[in-house]
Order: structure tokens, then C-alpha cells, then sequence
């Protein structure tokens, strides 16, 4: 009974931490982005501890990038679908040194006590 209780529970709090991460990316992301998308619109120089770091040749190619994609959207899911899948295959040929094997069971401590011995 309690695990079908505590599996309940489990389920409640999944959706509410996907619903309310839903809320947050619907009202304070956009919020957010309007604040920060002003700073640009003010007078004076800009410095790169206040407002970023911005390089025109990195932007122009994340642009033609951006553009490539958004003309041919099944690029863009491909790309998006098949780079985590080869970083599925290639953990398969990770050693085991760099994951090694997690025995929960990692020691054991045996005590003996006189048959008249409380537990509490």
C-alpha cells in the first residue's frame, strides 16, 4: 500500500514540476527578454561586463546557420536527432574506468549480539 501511495505521489510531483516549468518558460522568459532587450537602446559605450560579449563574425555565421535550418527543417531535426544518438553509440565504448561499476552493495558490516540483546 504505501509504494502505491509513494508512486502516486512520484507522479503528482512529475507533473507538477513539468507544469510548472511550463509556466515559468510562458510568462517570466518572455518578461525577462523584453527587460534585457532594451539595454541595447540605450546611449553611450557599451562594455562587455554589462552587456555581453559579442563578435560580428561569430553572429553572421550563427545566422547563416540559423537561416539554413529554417529553410530546410528536416536538416535541423536530422542534425538535432542524430548527434545524441552517436553520443548513445559512443558511450557504449567508454572502459569501464571511466564509469565504473556501481555496486550499491559495497560493503557489508555483520554484527553479532547475545540471543537476549535488544535491537532499540
Amino acid at each position: 500500500m504505501v509504494t502505491v501511495v509513494w508512486f502516486m505521489m512520484g507522479w503528482r510531483s512529475a507533473i507538477l514540476a513539468v507544469a510548472s516549468s511550463l509556466l515559468l518558460a510562458m510568462t517570466v522568459t518572455p518578461a525577462l527578454m523584453a527587460i534585457l532587450n532594451n539595454r541595447g537602446e540605450r546611449g553611450g559605450p557599451r562594455h562587455w561586463w554589462s552587456d555581453g560579449f559579442s563578435n560580428s563574425r561569430l553572429t553572421e555565421r550563427y545566422r547563416s546557420t540559423l537561416d539554413v535550418v529554417f529553410h530546410r527543417p528536416l536538416l535541423g531535426i536530422s542534425i538535432g536527432v542524430v548527434l545524441p544518438i552517436a553520443g548513445f553509440v559512443a558511450a557504449t565504448t567508454l572502459t569501464e574506468q571511466f564509469f565504473p561499476p556501481a555496486d550499491r552493495n559495497q560493503f557489508q558490516i555483520q554484527l553479532t549480539l547475545p540471543s537476549q540483546a535488544s535491537i532499540g
